[in-house]
C-alpha cells in the first residue's frame, strides 16, 4: 500500500481525531459524561510516567522488536473487530465479567511483551527506501499494523485498570505513547497521523482512569508528558523533500542545453508514469503525449517573462535568467514555484495553531490558485497541486490533540481538588491551583469551563463527538462513595 493510499486510510477511522462537517457548532451535541473519583496527589509526585522511564530504556532500534511483535499477532480479524468494539465501551460496560473473560481467552499477553520491549527502546529507525525508489509508490505496511498494535497496548491496559493493577497500567500506557512517538519518527506524514491515534486511544483509557475507584491521580503523569506528544517535524521534512528525492532531475545545478532538455523530458515521463499515463512501452499516453511534447512548450512561451521574474524575485540574475533556453526555464520554474508554495504553508507548522490558522489558509488558498492559468502561481506541471499534503488539517490535528491533553489534565486537576474539598469541584480553572493550561489550544481563546451545581461543562468547539456534531461538550460529575 502506498503513501498516497495511506493518507487516506490513516485519517478515515481517527473519530476521536477527526473534524465533522456534518452538523453545525450551534447544534444540540450530546455531551460526553464522565463520573470521575476523587484522588490525591503521588507522592513522589512522579511515580507514575506516561512514558518508559530513563532507567528502564534502553539503547538500540525499536523497529525490528515491532515487527517481531507484529509477526507473532494471531491473524485473527474477529478478534480486532472486537477489540474495536471494546474499546469504545463505556467504563461501566466494560469492566463486565463476561467481556474481561473474553478478551483474557485471547491471551495475547506474549504481543504485549513484545510490544512493551520495543517501547522501551531509545529510538525507532523504519529504514524506508526514500533515496532508493519513488517516495510515492513506498509500501508502508507497518504503519497500519502498529495502529493494530496500539489498540492491542490500550485493551491491555483497560484491563489492568479494571482489575485494579495501576502499577501495570501505568507501565502500559508508558508504552502505547512510547509508540505513539516511535511510528511518527518515520519521514512521512502519516507516520504522525497514525502516532497521533495512537496516543487517542491511550487518552480515552486515561479518561477511564479518571473514572475508576481507588485509582491515583495521573495529574503529575499527564503533565511530564511531552508537549505536543507527537513530534511533526521528521514527517514535515520528508513530505517538504518528496519531490526532490522521487524526481532527482529536478536537483538544480549546471548542465549543458541538451541535458536540460533531457531532463525535462525525463520529467514529464517519470511524473506521469507515476500518475498511471504511459503505454505498455514507457511512452507517453493519448493527451499525455499532446501535453508533454506540446502543452509544455506553449506554456513556457506564453508566460516566458512572468517566469523569468519569478526566477529573479527568487535570487537568480536577470542576466543568467535571459540566457536560460525554455528547457532550463521550465525546470527552473517548476521547482522554485513549487518550493514557493510549499513553503508559504510549512513555514506555519512550527507556530501555535491559532497563530499559524490564517496563515495557512492563505497559504491553501495560493495552493487552489496555482490550478488557474491565469493565476500567477499557475503551475505548468502541477506538483505542488498534486502532491503537498494537507498541512492544515495536520496543524489542527495536533492543536486538537494537545488541547484533549490539557483536558485530560484539567480532570485529573479536578480529581484533586475533589480530593481536597470533600466532592466539590471549583467555580473556575484558577481554584485548582495547579499549573494547567486555560486557553484553547484550537481557537487560541479561554477555554470555555463552567460550573453548574457541581458538575463541571467543558466546551470544545471544532471537535467531533460521538454523535457527530462539531462541539464536544464534556459533563463531568464526582462518585460519591458507596455506603457500607
Amino acid at each position: 500500500m502506498s503513501i498516497r493510499i495511506l493518507i487516506v486510510l490513516a485519517a478515515a477511522p481517527m473519530t476521536f481525531i477527526e473534524v465533522s462537517t456534518a452538523a453545525s457548532p450551534d447544534e444540540a451535541s450530546a455531551p460526553r459524561k464522565l463520573l470521575i473519583t476523587p484522588a490525591v496527589e503521588l507522592r513522589p509526585a512522579l511515580k507514575y510516567q506516561l512514558l518508559p522511564k530513563f532507567i528502564d530504556r534502553r539503547p538500540g532500534n525499536a523497529a525490528p522488536r515491532y515487527a517481531k511483535a507484529m509477526i507473532g499477532r494471531p491473524a485473527n480479524s474477529e478478534f480486532d473487530t472486537k477489540m474495536a468494539a471494546w474499546l469504545e465501551l463505556s467504563p461501566a460496560e466494560f469492566a463486565k465479567p463476561e467481556i474481561l473473560k473474553e478478551i483474557k481467552a485471547a491471551q495475547f499477553g506474549a504481543i504485549i511483551d513484545e510490544l512493551r520491549s520495543a517501547a522501551n527502546t531509545e529510538h525507532c529507525d523504519w529504514d524506508l527506501p526514500l533515496r532508493e525508489q519513488m517516495v510515492f509508490s513506498i509500501r508502508l505496511p507497518e504503519v497500519q499494523e502498529m495502529r493494530r498494535m496500539g489498540n492491542y497496548v490500550a485493551l491491555h491496559a483497560r484491563v489492568l485498570l479494571v482489575e485494579g493493577e495501576f502499577d501495570e497500567s501505568a507501565a502500559t500506557l508508558a508504552a502505547g505513547y512510547a509508540m505513539a512517538r516511535h511510528i511518527a519518527q518515520g519521514p512521512t506524514l502519516i507516520n504522525a497521523l497514525v502516532g497521533y491515534a495512537i496516543a487517542a486511544r491511550m487518552d480515552k483509557v486515561v479518561l477511564d482512569w479518571s473514572q475508576t475507584p481507588a485509582a491515583p491521580s495521573l495529574f503529575w503523569a499527564a503533565t511530564f508528558l511531552p508537549k505536543p506528544i507527537v513530534d511533526l517535524r521528521p514527517g514535515l521534512e520528508g513530505e517538504m523533500y518528496s519531490l526532490l528525492l522521487s524526481f532527482p532531475s529536478l536537483r538544480l545545478s549546471a548542465k549543458s542545453d541538451a541535458q536540460w532538455k533531457a531532463d525535462a523530458d525525463q520529467l514529464l515521463r517519470d511524473f506521469y508514469g507515476v500518475h498511471g499515463q504511459l503505454t505498455a512501452d514507457g511512452e507517453p499516453a493519448g493527451w499525455i503525449k499532446v501535453f508533454s511534447n506540446a502543452a509544455v512548450s506553449a506554456n513556457v512561451v506564453m508566460r516566458r517573462d512572468a517566469m523569468r521574474e519569478f526566477l529573479v524575485v527568487c535570487g537568480r540574475s536577470r542576466q543568467s535568467v535571459v540566457a536560460m533556453d525554455d528547457s532550463q526555464l521550465f525546470l527552473e520554474y517548476s521547482v522554485l514555484k513549487f518550493e514557493d508554495l510549499r513553503d508559504d504553508m510549512f513555514r506555519w507548522t512550527t507556530l501555535p495553531y491559532p497563530e499559524a490558522r490564517a496563515g495557512i489558509e492563505a497559504a491553501e488558498q495560493r495552493l487552489k490558485a496555482s490550478k488557474d492559468p491565469n493565476s500567477p502561481d499557475h503551475e505548468i506541471v502541477p506538483f505542488a497541486a498534486l502532491l503537498l499534503p494537507a498541512v492544515a488539517q495536520v496543524s489542527k490535528m495536533s492543536a486538537r490533540h494537545e488541547r484533549r491533553a490539557d483536558v485530560l489534565r484539567i480532570v485529573e486537576g479536578l480529581r484533586v481538588y475533589a480530593g481536597r474539598h470533600d466532592g466539590k469541584l471549583p467555580k473556575t480553572l484558577k481554584e485548582l491551583e495547579l499549573p494547567i493550561s486555560e486557553v484553547d489550544a484550537v481557537t487560541g481563546s479561554p477555554l470555555d469551563y463552567k460550573l453548574r451545581d457541581n458538575t463541571a461543562i467543558i466546551t470544545l468547539p471544532s471537535e467531533r463527538n460521538d454523535s457527530g456534531n462539531s462541539t464536544l461538550i464534556y459533563e463531568i460529575d464526582v462518585a460519591r462513595p458507596k455506603s457500607p
